[in-house]
This record gives structure tokens, C-alpha cells and sequence, in this order.
């Protein structure tokens, strides 16, 4: 369904199961409603004894009908017994029927319509006859102050009350039983154990669903009360419907069971992700939230980084789509520079995220032949996609920042790096310099020890002259040994 006109949980919804749904009916129709009251009818079938002696029969007046019953203790104690097209004036209560969500009137007495006051007592069981005695008889002039209808505007009566009274639209926890399409609108039974309650989705709803429940599974529906005043008959209308946790589990297990032996979950089958590529691809909703956000912080985080972005839809009945998308991607990665494949859809309950369970998408993120980064949902949904990707985000946005790296950070690094250099620079200048200025002087000593060896020499003394020479050199060249020494 859209999501703008998906109302959420916490629109502030109430929320029920089946049998608190029907209950609480039950309590607003008995609060709301006379206890007891005066009904002209037809009686539009044949009235017929069921098991345990209850009379059963539909009453009617050409615009509208309701079920209606006489309980064999009251049967017992009545004069008559209508037949299939009478008139006849009811004095009867309203009986919900929690179980079935069925209402119907508890017949309380019945006679002839317009008969003689005079032939209903004389029909009138009396005291003296020894027969047990209602208590409450029908008046036909109404002198017993109670409220007197048709079958419409007893049925209309109750529809006021039901849309006054009731929430506009609530939340209803349920198991779906015998879903059938017919004319494009889904009828279905909803359940939760021996309480039950028919549910409609008309094809005009029912063609924004984004999800069509099966027999069995267990469901959240977002839907209203819907009285329909011709047939007396109660059922929810569904303006969404998502499965519940109930379904969603068993299927992710179901999968996780399939695709746990050809090793789609091990380590060691997951890549590294690239540092600061070049190229990314992104697949999610456009536009969305999760969207804008992943834009944000690629380009506070790393501008050089290109995007791509691929919109596909990410909930729902859309496996197929995503298939196509991801192999789509993977074919292209090569010729277009993607390095890396950001699979990414932003919150939601768990069950809005049953897409991503999917076999058909799970085998084709490990047949991708780049590496995948999911950010689906929130840090503590993992989903059957989080288990095959080569890395697992908390959030879309955790996924951008797994990928690239932080400007500011990297900025401050080779700013550290630069600071590095310069001092390492300057501490090998200053010992070059101080070892030119030591070689200066070891220079300068060796040159003058020599002319002193000389100048020994040239006046007589040639051997002290030769020695003073050779010790001369043999200093530099040792002096030059060490510093090369140094210098390695």
C-alpha cells in the first residue's frame, strides 16, 4: 500500500485481537442499545427448529432483514408459531453473538401483526392454566413504554451506534481462514482461536495492498467496523493488512534452512569491502527517507566517491524486481567502474521487511560479482539478505559509512603525516650538518698534521717526517670509515 496512506501504529490506533474486537461490540451494543424492544416485521423464511429445540427464522420488511431466534426455554411459552410470510409483532433484545461476531434478535414474545386485543388474550396462556407465565407480554398499542422499530430502523439504529461508539479504525491482531476473491474484492474470515469475524477488502483497497495473505497466516490489519444495515450483518474492512510475526519467522527459517548447507552464511565466502572506491551503486526506494540520508552522508563523508542510484521497490510483492535489479547491477559492474553494491531500505516493523527474506533474493546477492553492503531496517533486524551480504549494516545510513571513508579524518591524518616528515626532515638536516662541520674539522686537523709531517721532512728528519704524514691519513681515512658507517 502507499505509504502515505498507511496509517501506523503509532497514529495512536487501538488495538485488538479477534475476541477482544468482538467483545468489545458486544459491551457497546448491550450499554448503547434498549434492553428490550417492540419490532414490526415479516417473517421472510420458514421458521425452523433447530438442535436443542431453538426456532430460528429471518424477519424482514421488504428493505432490510435480520436474523432472529427464540430460544426453546421462551418457545416453550409461547401461544404462537409464526410461519413463512406472517406479520407479526415482536417483543424482543439484542444477542451478540461474541464468538461468530453474528447479531440477531433473542425473540422474547411474538404474536400476530394488528391482531385483536381480544384474540390475544384469549390465545394468552393465564395464571390458572398452570403454565409458566413471561412476565413481560406484548402490548400491540406500545403502553408498555419500550421503543418500537421496523426491521430498518432497528438495523439502522444499531449502524448509528457502532460508527459513534466505536473507533474510527484500530489495529487487529488475527489468523486469516478460507481468503476468496470474488467480483476483485477479498473476503476472508479472521481469527484467533474459536472467536472469529468476517473481513472485506474491496478491489478498490485491495489493488494498493503490497501483500495477500494465504489460509493460515497470521496477520496485522489496519481496518474499521462495517455494519451493513440491509442484512444485519458485521464484518471488519480492511484499509491495510500485513503479515504478522507468526508468518514472517517460520518463513525466514524456512529459507535459512534451504540455503544453511550450500554455505551462502559462512565467513569465508565474504569479501573485503573497498577503501574509498571510486564507484558505488545504490539500490533502494525512490524517493525515500533512507535515500536522502545515505546522499548526505556520502558527500560530508567522501565527495570523490560517485553514486549510482537503481530505484526498485522494497516491500511487497517485488522479488522479482529486485532479482532483475541486483543481476542487472552485477552484469555491468565491470564495464561501468561499480566497486561495491549498497543494498539499503530504512525502517519498518519486521514484517514489512519479509521481502528481503526471499530465496530469490538472497542467491542473487551471492551471485553478485561485487561486494554487497546491506542497511535494511533497523540494528535489530537481520533479515535472510544481512546473512548472505559480505557486510551487514545496522541502518542505510551505517552502510555508507562502512564504505567511505571520513574526509575530516583522512584530512587530519596527512596533516599528522605532514607534521611527521617535516620533524623527521629537520632532525636528518641538522645531523647532516653537524657531521659536514665535524668533517671540516677532522679535515683541517689531517691537512695541518700533514704539513707539520712535511715541514719535518724538508729539515732533516725524513722519517718523523714520513710517520706524521701516514698517521695524518690514516686518521682521515678511519674518520671516513666511521662516518660512512653512520650514514648506512
Amino acid at each position: 500500500m502507499n505509504q502515505a496512506l498507511r496509517p501506523k501504529p503509532e497514529d495512536g490506533l487501538s488495538h485488538y485481537s479477534v475476541s477482544k474486537l468482538n467483545e468489545a461490540v458486544g459491551v457497546l451494543l448491550q450499554r448503547g442499545f434498549a434492553p428490550r424492544f417492540l419490532l414490526d416485521a415479516t417473517v421472510t423464511t420458514k421458521p425452523v427448529v433447530r438442535r436443542g429445540g431453538h426456532l430460528w427464522m429471518s424477519l424482514g420488511d421488504g428493505n432490510a432483514s435480520i436474523k432472529a431466534v427464540a430460544w426453546a426455554s421462551t418457545l416453550r411459552q409461547l401461544d404462537y408459531e409464526p410461519g413463512n410470510g406472517d406479520g407479526v409483532n415482536v417483543t424482543g433484545t439484542l444477542n451478540f453473538w461474541n464468538v461468530r461476531a453474528r447479531l440477531k434478535v433473542e425473540i422474547l414474545d411474538i404474536r400476530p401483526r394488528r391482531a385483536p386485543e381480544a384474540l390475544n388474550q384469549a390465545l394468552r396462556p393465564k395464571p390458572e392454566d398452570g403454565l409458566p407465565g413471561l412476565g413481560l407480554r406484548f402490548r400491540p398499542d406500545g403502553r408498555q413504554g419500550l421503543p418500537r422499530y421496523s426491521v430498518s430502523e432497528l438495523n439502522e439504529a444499531v449502524g448509528v451506534l457502532l460508527q459513534r461508539g466505536f473507533a474510527p479504525s484500530f489495529l487487529l491482531d488475527a489468523t486469516v481462514s478460507k481468503p476468496v476473491i470474488r467480483r476483485g474484492h477479498l473476503w476472508m474470515s479472521l481469527g484467533d482461536g474459536d472467536t472469529s469475524i468476517e473481513a472485506v477488502a474491496w478491489a478498490s483497497i485491495r489493488r494498493q495492498f503490497d501483500y495477500e495473505p494465504g489460509n493460515g497466516d497470521g496477520v496485522i490489519v489496519i481496518g474499521t467496523l462495517n455494519f451493513w444495515n440491509a442484512r444485519a450483518r458485521l464484518s471488519v474492512q480492511i484499509l491495510d493488512i500485513r503479515p504478522s510475526l507468526t508468518t514472517v519467522l517460520p518463513r525466514f527459517q524456512e529459507v535459512h534452512r534451504r540455503l544453511e548447507p550450500e554455505g551462502l552464511f559462512e565467513l569465508g565466502r565474504k569479501r573485503m569491502l573497498p577503501f574509498a572506491p571510486a564507484r558505488l551503486v545504490i539500490l533502494t526506494s525512490v524517493p525515500s527517507s533512507a535515500l536522502a540520508d545515505m546522499l548526505r552522508t556520502a558527500r560530508e563523508r567522501w565527495p570523490a566517491t560517485r553514486l549510482t542510484v537503481v530505484p526498485i521497490s522494497v516491500q511487497g510483492r517485488a522479488e522479482q524486481q529486485v532479482v532483475a535489479a541486483l543481476q542487472a547491477v552485477s552484469g555491468q559492474a565491470g564495464r561501468r567502474g561499480f566497486e561495491a553494491l549498497v543494498l539499503a531500505r530504512g525502517g519498518g516493523s519486521r514484517d514489512d521487511l519479509a521481502l528481503f527474506d526471499s530465496e530469490g533474493v538472497a542467491r542473487a546477492i551471492a551471485g553478485c560479482c561485487i561486494p554487497v553492503v546491506t542497511g535494511i531496517g533497523h540494528e535489530d533486524d537481520t533479515t535472510i539478505a544481512d546473512l548472505v551480504a559480505d557486510y551487514r549494516a545496522a541502518t542505510p545510513t551505517a552502510a555508507l559509512v562502512a564504505l567511505l571513508p571520513e574526509r575530516q579524518l583522512e584530512l587530519r591524518e596527512l596533516g599528522d603525516l605532514r607534521q611527521r616528515m617535516g620533524l623527521q626532515l629537520q632532525q636528518r638536516l641538522g645531523l647532516a650538518r653537524r657531521r659536514m662541520a665535524m668533517a671540516r674539522r677532522m679535515v683541517s686537523t689531517a691537512f695541518a698534521i700533514a704539513c707539520l709531517g712535511i715541514l719535518v721532512t724538508l729539515n732533516g728528519y725524513p722519517l718523523v717526517g714520513t710517520l706524521i704524514v701516514v698517521f695524518a691519513g690514516s686518521a682521515a681515512a678511519l674518520w671516513f670509515s666511521y662516518y660512512r658507517g653512520l650514514k648506512h
